[in-house]
Formats: C-alpha cells, structure tokens, sequence
C-alpha cells in the first residue's frame, strides 16, 4: 500500500462522556462507523485529503480497508473505495451535509 490520502467524506463524531480512548469515525464510502485508538486518530489526520503520500504499515493499510483513507492499490477493497471516493467529490459533496 504506497500511496495514500485522507478522504474527504468521513465524519468525526463527539467522543462519548466516558472519556474512553476511543474515537468514533464514520466512513462516508462504507456507511460503517469505527472506534479508532488515538494513535490511528493522529495517522489519519496527519494525513492530508489532497495530497498522496508514500505510507505503508499496519494502520494505513487498516484505515485503508475501512474506507478512512483512499489508496492506489489495484485491487479490492481498495478499487471500490476509490471510485466512491470520486464519485462523492465529482458529486461535490461535502461531509456537513450529512444531517
């Protein structure tokens, strides 16, 4: 997995009140919302959503799979979710609009 960026359509939502070092994220391209350990948390938004860049390791392939980052490899999932990725940005739909 070389090559990857942020995508632009996933929801941070409000960590509960129980202070967990949990965060949930919701991937707008799969519909499926995670909890992410701080540690994938800060990959993710280290990551920019314009620019690719050269990562590979557990956690980019991880949030790779569950459709947080968008990644050039050639085959499945990773095709998928790169066509809905540019299917929701030619759209120019924003992740505010999701009520």
């Amino acid at each position: 997995m070389p090559w990857v960026r942020r995508t632009r359509h996933l929801v941070l939502v409000a960590p509960a009140d129980d202070a967990s070092a949990a965060v949930p994220v919701r991937s707008l391209l799969t519909g499926v919302r995670t909890d992410l350990s701080l540690e994938e948390v800060g990959v993710l938004l280290g990551l920019s959503a314009r620019r690719w860049s050269w990562r590979v390791d557990d956690i980019a392939i991880s949030l790779s799979r569950q459709g947080l980052l968008v990644s050039d490899e050639p085959e499945e999932p990773f095709v998928q979710l790169r066509r809905r990725d540019g299917e929701l940005t030619g759209l120019g739909w924003h992740p505010a609009a999701v009520p």
